[in-house]
């Protein structure tokens, strides 16, 4: 009896240590998904083709946000000078162009000075997004 307590033991341990592993691998996931972008999300998921590079890695690290007194603070200048070089790489590859970014990027500045006025840009913002923003 005690053999079996004991096995019973191991195997919960082995299970309990396997479920860890396995939340760490999703956790690890989700980083890496959000690290390299809201396309690349897309792209592993099946729903986008090909995705062409969009960001400047010097204007994107300079633009990051810092965590001060417990909330990301991010420079604005950094911000604006980083948007306006995606709208260049995005145009480089043609008059039409789909941008896949997170919710809180609004490039209408970003638009009206890279490329003018002639140029039109529709954001989209999905529901999931709407929904945490309100929950804040």
């Amino acid at each position: 009896m005690l053999a079996k307590a004991t096995e019973g033991g191991d195997r919960r341990k082995k299970l309990t240590a396997l479920e860890k592993e396995i939340v760490d691998m999703q956790a690890a996931h989700r980083h890496d998904k959000l690290e390299m972008g809201a396309a690349f999300g897309l792209v592993v998921d099946g729903q986008l083709e090909s995705v062409l590079p969009l960001d400047n890695a010097a204007l994107l690290a300079a633009a990051k946000p810092v965590l001060t007194d417990g909330a990301f603070k991010a420079e604005p200048t950094a911000v604006s000078k980083r948007e306006r070089a995606m709208i260049a790489n995005a145009l480089k590859a043609g008059p039409v162009a789909v941008i896949v970014c997170g919710g809180g990027h609004d490039l209408t500045t970003a638009v009206r000075e890279v490329a003018g006025k002639g140029c039109e840009y529709v954001r989209v913002t999905g529901p999931a997004y709407l929904k945490a923003m309100k929950a804040d």
